[in-house]
């Protein structure tokens, strides 16, 4: 689920526990409470240059390594970035995860944001919200879940560099049969749609 944060949590630790909510449309985690085994810490940059007014796309899913290949592993990902670009996240990949209620509140379609300038600032990131040096938004990703798109465009007058930072915490993770006191819930993004 992609989360913005005031203040990071830190990335989570063998002995820790996670639970997947029942909205999960993964089997093999779905409602399922899991215990981290063994974690790994990873830095991962990609750098795009966009030409002014233009939009390139980011799909996290097995062709970027952004998901992972083996059901027994969590990747939990702190992405921040560098470069005067707007962002906007889409999960599932055909549409937008943050909207307001009213339903044409949402951003435009990636080849209409340099046309429909009053929607362009809606539900955007960038290098202010979420910087380089210290990312907020975290995002979770599985084997077999639906791939998250991030879009970025460049609403200046002239070609940017964009430097997206994903630090990366690789989490060998087992299933328990019980619930623990103390977990961390990961949601799907049905759970925030009403």
């Amino acid at each position: 689920m992609p989360e913005i944060l005031i203040h990071p949590e830190p990335f989570l630790k063998p002995r820790q526990f996670v639970y997947f909510t029942e909205s999960w449309n993964v089997d093999h985690v779905k409602g399922k409470f899991f215990k981290v085994v063994q974690t790994q810490q990873i830095t991962y940059e990609k750098v795009y240059i966009i030409d002014k007014q233009k939009h390139t796309t980011l799909t996290l899913d097995e062709d970027s390594g952004l998901l992972p290949e083996r059901v027994n592993t969590l990747y939990e990902m702190y992405i921040g970035m560098k470069g005067n670009v707007l962002m906007y996240v889409r999960w599932p990949s055909t549409d937008y995860f943050a909207r307001l209620e009213k339903a044409e509140f949402v951003p435009p379609e990636p080849d209409q944001l340099a046309t429909l300038t009053d929607r362009r600032y809606i539900a955007y990131l960038d290098e202010t919200i979420t910087p380089y040096h210290q990312p907020r938004y975290r995002e979770y990703t599985i084997k077999d879940m639906e791939p998250i798109q991030l879009v970025l465009y460049n609403d200046s007058v002239k070609p940017e560099k964009v430097v997206l930072r994903f630090l990366i915490n690789r989490c060998k993770i087992e299933e328990i049969g019980e619930r623990p006191v103390i977990y961390r819930t990961i949601f799907f993004y049905t759970d925030f749609k009403w």
